[in-house]
């Protein structure tokens, strides 16, 4: 099973694993080689994660909550955990999010939005747009 989750790395103090901080419980990993790293849990069970060379980003729909903003015509989203900036494509749910964006923040005003969504990565791996699959809400006074 495939499982999507967004978040930050960070080194832990000892300097020999990384900490994902996300959505979920903190998780700690041990880098074993290049391309893989091992999770520490309670468990028995042995989680191995192995990079894939042929990804370049993650290109699943998921849950996020982050900053819109509308400039003109154009949108442009912050994610909260991440910190991944990215222009928001018109496909998808756009359209219901513009018209409760416009209900909810006054003009080129930030908005805190939680939506489904998935990224597109150029081939080199650099974050080209987000496409909103599902529009959930907009709160003009929230924040990250």
């Amino acid at each position: 099973m495939d499982t999507y989750n967004l978040g930050r790395w960070s080194a832990i103090a000892d300097g020999h694993g990384i900490e994902l901080r996300g959505a979920g419980p903190r998780r700690t990993f041990m880098r074993m080689d290049l391309d893989t790293l091992f999770m520490q849990t309670d468990s028995d069970l042995e989680h191995r994660l192995t990079r894939d060379p042929t990804k370049n980003g993650i290109s699943a729909t998921i849950r996020m909550a982050g900053m819109m903003r509308m400039r003109g015509d154009r949108a442009s989203f912050k994610e909260c955990l991440t910190g991944f900036v990215a222009p928001v494509s018109k496909g998808g749910d756009y359209v219901r999010f513009w018209h409760q964006y416009r209900s909810a923040a006054g003009r080129d005003e930030p908005a805190f939005v939680e939506l489904e969504g998935r990224f597109s990565w150029s081939g080199e791996g650099t974050l080209k747009s987000l496409t909103i699959e599902r529009f959930v809400t907009v709160k003009a006074d929230g924040t990250c």
